[in-house]
């Protein structure tokens, strides 16, 4: 018996959107709202990233700000994701199973719907080659994990967005 593809599901009550995250990451299993922004828009990110405790960290992290989460554990999964539900930014580890993060951005940036989406590299990979190829690849920035407190992250993102 084949499975039916799991998209992710999304309820609008009175300005507030409810939204389960995807089953394939395995990380959550509780609905979370988000509230619009200012200008009555949900800001949305990709956070592509194969370590599960750091995908739930970053996860919290930028739900406490409001912002729409999308999760994915794998370069194939976070590709898959961003085409589909087309976020407002991407946080991108280089380093994952099945496709890495270089080979997703080069792939996302070779669609229609790649083009003009932000990408932030957030990863422990350091060396001067690595930041060149994801730059050439069309990233944002980069931002070395190790080096970034949780709420500079967060700050990076909306200030990319221009979200206060």
């Amino acid at each position: 018996m084949r499975q039916q593809a799991y998209r992710p599901s999304e309820v609008k009550i009175q300005g507030i959107i409810k939204y389960t995250p995807s089953r394939k990451c395995g990380v959550l299993g509780f609905n979370t709202l988000y509230f619009k922004t200012m200008d009555n828009q949900v800001k949305k990110i990709l956070i592509v990233e194969d370590d599960q405790l750091l995908l739930k960290i970053l996860f919290d992290e930028f739900e406490k700000n409001n912002f729409k989460v999308f999760l994915a554990s794998n370069g194939q999964e976070g590709l898959e994701k961003a085409l589909y539900e087309k976020p407002d930014l991407i946080l991108l580890d280089i380093v994952m199973p099945i496709m890495d993060g270089l080979t997703m951005l080069k792939k996302f940036r070779a669609q229609k719907e790649g083009a003009s989406i932000p990408v932030i590299i957030l990863t422990n990979l350091s060396s001067a080659e690595t930041i060149e190829k994801s730059v050439q690849g069309g990233s944002y920035d980069f931002l070395v994990k190790a080096n970034w407190d949780l709420k500079d992250i967060v700050n990076k993102v909306k200030s990319k967005l221009g979200v206060s």
